[in-house]
């Protein structure tokens, strides 16, 4: 009878720690990508950096915790952001999309400023112009306000 316990007792154990331990590799993982990612953006290799944020990004999407959804909200930032920078037409849908999601959180700003200064360095400033009128004015430096009125 005991040993049926002990063993029981075991068993739960195993169990339960199989489970977390699946978390955290899951998260560990994704962090990898992640800052894999940041490493070939760093490196100019745009490409290479937005397979990695996907991953993470892919590697996430079951994950629940506060600490995987901001990861996985900094890695649809760094996405949209390449993609704008690629050309690529997803590019601007995607950092609406994060713009949408993401309105009340301080990335927001980061993303609308990033995206009206990638046009207004290629000399699109209508599209520049569109994007620096969503920038709200409170919750920016006053050298940040003053680049963005200048702009």
């Amino acid at each position: 009878m005991k040993s049926k316990k002990v063993a029981l007792l075991v068993t739960a154990f195993l169990i339960w720690t199989g489970i977390f331990a699946q978390q955290t590799t899951v998260y560990t993982d994704a962090e990898l990508a992640f800052k894999r990612g940041l490493e070939f953006y760093d490196q100019g290799l745009l490409a290479k950096a937005k397979r990695e944020f996907n991953k993470a990004i892919h590697i996430l999407q079951p994950v629940n915790e506060e600490s995987a959804e901001l990861l996985r909200s900094k890695a649809e930032l760094m996405r949209a952001k390449i993609a704008v920078r690629l050309e690529q037409p997803e590019g601007e849908k995607l950092t609406l999309n994060y713009i949408r999601e993401k309105r009340p959180d301080p990335e927001y700003d980061k993303a609308i400023i990033d995206i009206a200064n990638y046009y207004f360095d290629r000399r699109k400033y209508d599209e520049a112009l569109a994007y620096y009128e969503r920038v709200p004015n409170s919750g920016l430096s006053q050298d940040q306000l003053a680049e963005v009125r200048f702009k």
